[in-house]
């Protein structure tokens, strides 16, 4: 009897700590689930709430609707920009890259703090001569998005803004090489050094 009675009791020690690993684990897979749903909502909700506007920003680009599109931006970008150098780097862009044929939403980070709403949203965009990686930043206002940038990673529109006279490097949308300051003209065609 005495074995029996240990017996069980090594049992129902065994049978607590199996209780207990089958409740650890259950709480972890649920708590798991629970952020996995959490990241899906958050990427869910900046995609149906910051993509149309995106997508509304480069279809009016596309569209060679410079002023509606540059009414989509936010005042930080229109300080660095006037209407006619923003219509200047829609024309570089299409130069450059062809029509618009389509593109998706490859990220999208949107993050609330005491200075208001943003989103950061990654772009795959697809034109006729180039696929496009465009990083925008945006802010949101009353009901609405404003863009306040956007970052286009692509070969081509740095080589646009390369000063023809230094080689330098310069931000795309400058009127002037930050290095030499020479003028850069983005649509000149380029022809590269003899010799």
């Amino acid at each position: 009897m005495v074995d029996f009675d240990h017996t069980e009791r090594g049992n129902s020690k065994s049978s607590r700590t199996r209780s207990c690993l089958l409740w650890g684990c259950g709480f972890s897979i649920v708590a798991l689930l629970i952020a996995v749903g959490a990241f899906w909502s958050l990427f869910h909700y900046g995609r149906s709430e910051v993509a149309p506007t995106v997508e509304k920003f480069l279809e009016l680009m596309d569209q060679q609707e410079y002023e509606q599109a540059y009414g989509m931006v936010g005042f930080d970008w229109k300080k660095t920009q006037s209407s006619d150098e923003f219509e200047n780097l829609g024309t570089v862009i299409r130069d450059r890259f062809g029509g618009l044929e389509g593109g998706s939403v490859s990220g999208v980070k949107v993050s609330t703090t005491t200075q208001g709403t943003f989103a950061q949203l990654a772009y795959s965009a697809t034109y006729a001569k180039e696929t496009c990686m465009i990083t925008f930043t945006l802010e949101k206002a009353a009901d609405s998005w404003i863009i306040k940038g956007a970052h286009f990673a692509s070969d081509q529109l740095v080589e646009a803004y390369r000063c023809p006279n230094c080689q330098s490097t310069n931000v795309v949308g400058s009127k002037y090489c930050g290095k030499c300051g020479s003028p850069i003209d983005p649509l000149a065609d380029r022809k590269p050094p003899i010799g």
